[in-house]
């Protein structure tokens, strides 16, 4: 074996010593010299197997390895370690990667053979929480997303996230304790389609962030589309025909509802057997952006559930509509978020501006004028006005829909002459149910029948001799 201060590569002389002296003093010796030559010893260099989560950066140091094979206080100080799974953007879809050691440096390592073996680099997934990216904000505030990271319940640092936003960009921001954290700054009013990505690996489900305009208007609408085929799932999917709608939303008045979302929708498509009616609204989910309206809520079908939804309207006579109206609305099933039980653009994203243009009837979006929320809509008598103060106590009709009568109830805060007037959706004065002198605080039923009104949308409009005027849309089946 080497011993220390020797070197692979070098001849070392062989000399030999006979004894005893005086056996050997009878012979004649002759000495032939050798050499002693050392060879290189085996050495294995192993590069350490390693792990880290999609979107974290493994930076090497060149010291995670270990050998096998090293005498005499010989040194490895360092060696070169290379993977492609080593950067942030790479996926856990390659996963394990090589991750290669070389060039190792050292004391005495001239006096081995050296075998390196690879190890493996592991990229694990992690769970990306975008639920805050779906929150609304208005145009007057700044954007701040925070995206969670976890695996599991734990927590994950250093994950480089890209929040990519539809119409903005696709920023990045690396997590601290389980959160990314983006500023997009101011944005405009809108409906934006938004994913998060953890490096290379894929994508989160798509969520849309609402920018809503809390002064930008209100969107009011009511006819009929011709609802296509695989609007409905399994045996209604070939199930057709014409359905109607009418709806409108706004923004609650007042310095303390600034983000409330007030009004109905209804839709009915009686081919389907579905009659969908609107319970609340989501807080600040209206969104007015140019010929685009869109805001979401609760209702139910039939009577009974609770089914999300989301309605997409245009107005297609503001720049950018096309010329013509359009109408979309997404039903949910009971108590879910991800489950269709309607929509009349199935497979198309719900920040799409792909709507079914209206079989008839009209889609107004009203724009603010002033202080009244006042507007000329197209060819009918329908005005949706902020007047303050506001006099109105109830406005309501039972049962609606209708099927043959129903009782309209109103009521208002100050004595008032009031005139009740009924409408179709074409604007055309149809009846004066009431018209007199009330007095404050005061319940008054009217009685309505239907008589020979086609089924469809109708508009009750009360009005006062002050100039407030109040809409209720009554369905008639």
């Amino acid at each position: 074996a080497r011993a220390a201060g020797e070197t692979v590569g070098s001849a070392y002389a062989i000399t030999a010593t006979l004894v005893p002296e005086g056996v050997l003093s009878n012979y004649n010796i002759t000495n032939t010299p050798a050499n002693f030559s050392i060879t290189k010893k085996l050495l294995t260099i192993t590069a350490n197997n390693a792990s880290k989560f999609c979107g974290q950066t493994i930076v090497f140091t060149g010291l995670e390895f270990t050998q096998v094979g090293l005498v005499l206080g010989d040194v490895i100080s360092s060696t070169t370690i290379t993977s492609n799974g080593a950067v942030a953007t790479a996926s856990n879809t390659g996963s394990p990667f090589v991750i290669n050691i070389s060039a190792a440096a050292g004391t005495g390592l001239n006096n081995y053979n050296i075998i390196y073996v690879p190890g493996a680099l592991t990229v694990n997934p992690v769970t990306l929480d975008v639920t805050n990216a779906q929150m609304p904000r208005s145009i007057n505030e700044d954007v701040i997303i925070t995206i969670g990271v976890k695996d599991g319940t734990t927590n994950v640092s250093g994950v480089l996230v890209t929040l990519n936003v539809v119409g903005f960009g696709s920023p990045t921001a690396t997590s601290v304790n389980g959160i990314a954290t983006f500023n997009l700054g101011k944005l405009a009013a809108d409906l934006y389609a938004v994913t998060a990505q953890a490096g290379g690996c894929s994508a989160s489900e798509e969520v849309f962030l609402p920018i809503y305009d809390p002064a930008g208007g209100f969107v009011t609408g009511g006819g009929w589309i011709d609802s296509p085929v695989g609007a409905m799932t399994g045996a209604k999917a070939t199930v057709v025909g014409k359905a109607n709608f009418g709806f409108n939303a706004k923004y609650k008045t007042g310095k303390n509802n600034t983000t409330e979302v007030d009004g109905n929708t209804n839709f009915q498509f009686k081919a389907g057997d579905l009659h969908f009616s609107s319970a609340g609204h989501d807080n600040m989910s209206l969104v007015i952006s140019g010929a685009k309206a869109t805001y979401t809520g609760t209702g139910t079908v039939n009577g009974v559930g609770t089914h999300k939804f989301r309605v997409v309207a245009i107005d297609g006579d503001v720049s950018g509509g096309g010329g013509a109206d359009k109408f979309r609305i997404m039903i949910w099933e009971n108590n879910s978020s991800s489950t269709l039980l309607y929509d009349n653009k199935r497979g198309t994203s719900e920040s799409s501006d792909d709507a079914t243009i209206i079989g008839g009837g009209s889609i107004v979006i009203h724009k603010p004028k002033g202080k009244a929320q006042e507007v000329v809509t197209k060819g009918t008598p329908i005005i949706m006005q902020d007047l303050q103060p506001e006099i109105l106590e109830t406005l309501a009709v039972s049962p609606n829909p209708v099927v043959s009568a129903s009782t309209i109830r109103f009521s208002i805060k100050a004595d008032a002459i009031v005139t009740l007037r009924l409408y179709d959706y074409s604007g055309r004065l149809l009846d004066t149910l009431f018209s007199g002198t009330v007095k404050a605080l005061e319940n008054y039923d009217v009685d309505f029948q239907r008589r020979n009104l086609m089924s469809g949308i109708y508009i009750l409009k009360l009005t006062t001799a002050t100039g407030h005027s109040y809409d209720k849309r009554i369905l008639v089946e």
